[in-house]
């Protein structure tokens, strides 16, 4: 049974995280307080929040064509791999493939980062950011 190095840390991980929430005490107000600073801290406008599945949706199908088991479509999807004279831009098929999933990944990931905030400094980034400022000019006088 060979599982790669991920599979089990994954496994590992979920057990560990669910055998310690299991020991430890419910704090409902610790935990509300999180939600909360985590809601205040990831607030998407109307417009935004709209977009969130439909990005989402295209992440995982971009997850499962370019990157996981869908890439074996781009194999022979323009020209036969065998046959140099049938490739269609002159080279495997394979590389065009991979090259556009390359091109949609970059796109995904500026929806993601850009589109959706989710690689923008929050305000709590940028108060920490203020403080250490602070604190480093304070050290250098």
């Amino acid at each position: 049974m060979t599982i790669l190095a991920a599979v089990w840390g994954l496994l590992v991980n979920f057990g560990m995280a669910v055998l310690v929430s299991a020991v430890t005490r419910d704090d409902v107000e610790r935990k509300m307080e999180c939600h909360r600073w985590l809601t205040e801290q990831t607030r998407l406008s109307p417009h935004q929040r709209c977009w969130v599945w439909p990005i989402a949706a295209l992440t995982v199908l971009w997850l499962l064509v370019a990157v996981g088991p869908g890439a074996v479509i781009g194999t022979t999807l323009f020209g036969d791999p065998e046959q140099p004279a049938t490739w269609l831009f002159g080279v495997p098929s394979i590389w065009v493939w991979q090259l556009c999933g390359w091109a949609v990944g970059v796109g995904v990931l500026f929806l993601l980062a850009y589109f959706l905030e989710m690689g923008v400094a929050t305000t709590a980034d940028e108060e920490a950011a203020a403080i250490a400022g602070a604190v480093n000019r304070a050290a250098q006088k």
